[in-house]
């Protein structure tokens, strides 16, 4: 979601969001937009709700202080809806206040890059602090994922993949066209209002200027 600040312009077509769509994933390979779309207050407000109540992916390439194989991390595939209890994180204390939060971290799978080495896929409640089930914070997330495995671990990346909430939808044309008709109709309407009322003033000081006389 991106908002900008003091747009020259906020109406486009249907047609005009997938042009500006093949031009910026045309221009690069490091960012790919789809289904870009103007949204309401209504969805804004639905999309900062799934952030806390519905369920998000993560992939993390973490650290584990031993050498792992196979063996060791088979567990995490049969690990469901796992309960662990979080207190404030030490890097948020200072914006959050001081509480212990139930959270569920619903699935685990992973993949290994080296001995020391993995790239761990999560799928957990929403609001769940990932840093911290990785590496413990100093014993303030348990169980975390260096207690399962007997040894220290730490995140060295971490990438959400999804939020698994209903929002806005696969964009069509027929309902991006109505809105884009039926708000530009209204633009000119705000502008003509304004030319009006600058009308008025001129005539007022006219006016003004004639009595003077």
């Amino acid at each position: 979601m991106l908002e900008l600040i003091n747009a020259k312009r906020v109406y486009f077509s249907y047609e005009q969001y997938r042009d500006m769509e093949r031009r910026i994933n045309s221009a690069t390979h490091c960012i790919q937009i789809s289904m870009l779309q103007r949204i309401s207050k209504a969805h804004t407000n639905k999309l900062k709700e799934g952030e806390e109540e519905k369920r998000k992916s993560y992939k993390a390439v973490v650290w584990l202080s031993k050498k792992v194989t196979d063996k060791d991390l088979a567990f995490l595939k049969d690990l469901k809806d796992l309960e662990i209890e979080q207190r404030t994180p030490v890097r948020v204390l200072h914006r959050r206040s001081l509480a212990t939060r139930k959270k569920i971290i619903h699935s685990m799978s992973y993949e290994i890059i080296n001995e020391n080495h993995i790239v761990l896929d999560l799928r957990t409640q929403a609001g769940t602090y990932i840093k911290e089930f990785v590496h413990g914070d100093l014993g303030r997330t348990l169980p975390n994922f260096g207690v399962m495995m007997g040894c220290e671990a730490d995140i060295l990346q971490l990438d959400v993949m999804s939020v698994e909430v209903d929002f806005p939808g696969v964009p069509q044309a027929n309902r991006h066209q109505q809105f884009f008709d039926d708000t530009s109709a209204n633009a000119p309407k705000n502008s003509n209002k304004k030319k009006k009322k600058k009308k008025k003033k001129e005539k007022r000081g006219k006016k003004r200027d004639e009595k003077k006389k």
